[in-house]
């Protein structure tokens, strides 16, 4: 973990644990299209701070220079070992779009659960049968009921009847046909889900700064840009931790007055003896020698 990270002594307790992952698609320098920036976060639930508004509770952020996906998902494991006891974590909630990167967390994280964010399986559907609300209906009800085949069997009528809308439709298929698992754990854990809210957190915490702005990046500067963006977000001083980080800069602030004005002194002498050992300047005046002559004695 960061060394500005501090926890307490003990180990929180809790039950659950949540997990959300999405990404920024940040516009690159070399104008090759997009690279993407993956920001994770892990919250113990959510409390409602005003009426109408909501709160994540103990939420810790985790984006910037990773050299894989996995070494990202290894430091929320270290961080859920050091803060949590997971003896007592009965389960632990991975929320997402279903990206394979997102997926992989399952490997690294213990007692972890894949959950299809609601979301984006509301989006494919939309995007494919939106115009239609019979078969929305309809489609919505088997999913519910957990029927895949049926699901497949209401998208294939659909294709025949709108080939307008084709690619839309196939595309929703496979999604939904790929990610069934994941909305068959929204389905079962219903009760001890609370939604997931990764696409706004993107957007307020590496959007804002990174991709809502004309403007591009290179990878180290974004995924730096993005490490601070999160660690502010957890709540670290951006303006300590860089001190903490220059230990030289300490050593020159603190220069005292007397070598200060020894070096003054010793450059004094050294302009003098520059004065005597250039001709030039101990001939006639002229505008040449005049401006010579202050920039010597200015030193």
């Amino acid at each position: 973990m960061p060394r500005w990270v501090v926890f307490d002594a003990y180990k929180r307790t809790v039950r659950f644990l949540y997990i959300e992952a999405d990404e920024d698609h940040v516009a690159r320098q070399d104008k090759k299209g997009r690279m993407a920036i993956p920001l994770i976060y892990v919250h113990e639930g959510v409390k409602e701070v005003c009426k109408g508004r909501k709160q994540l509770q103990e939420a810790r952020y985790f984006s910037g220079p990773y050299n894989t996906i996995e070494d990202q998902w290894y430091d929320v494991l270290d961080y859920i070992d050091n803060r949590y006891d997971l003896d007592q974590v009965e389960r632990i909630y991975i929320s997402g779009d279903g990206a394979p990167w997102i997926r992989s967390g399952i490997e690294i994280i213990p007692k972890s659960v894949f959950v299809l964010d609601q979301f984006h399986l509301s989006k494919y559907i939309m995007a494919a049968v939106g115009p239609y609300p019979k078969r929305q209906a309809a489609i919505w009800k088997h999913i519910e009921d957990g029927k895949l085949e049926s699901v497949l069997a209401v998208f294939s009528e659909a294709e025949k009847a709108h080939p307008e809308r084709q690619k839309a439709i196939s595309r929703a298929k496979r999604y939904i046909e790929n990610q069934w698992d994941g909305i068959e754990a929204q389905k079962r854990y219903r009760e001890e889900l609370l939604g997931c809210s990764a696409e706004g957190h993107v957007s307020h915490i590496l959007s804002a700064r990174l991709s809502s702005r004309p403007g591009a990046w290179s990878k180290a500067g974004a995924e730096q840009m993005a490490g601070l963006r999160a660690a502010k977000a957890n709540g670290v001083n951006i303006q300590e931790m860089y001190l903490a980080q220059q230990p030289k800069v300490e050593k020159v602030l603190h220069l005292d007055a007397d070598k200060l004005q020894q070096a003054r002194k010793k450059m004094s002498r050294n302009a003098a003896e520059m004065l005597h050992n250039m001709p030039i300047l101990n001939g006639p005046q002229s505008p040449l020698t005049r401006a010579l002559r202050a920039l010597i004695h200015a030193a």
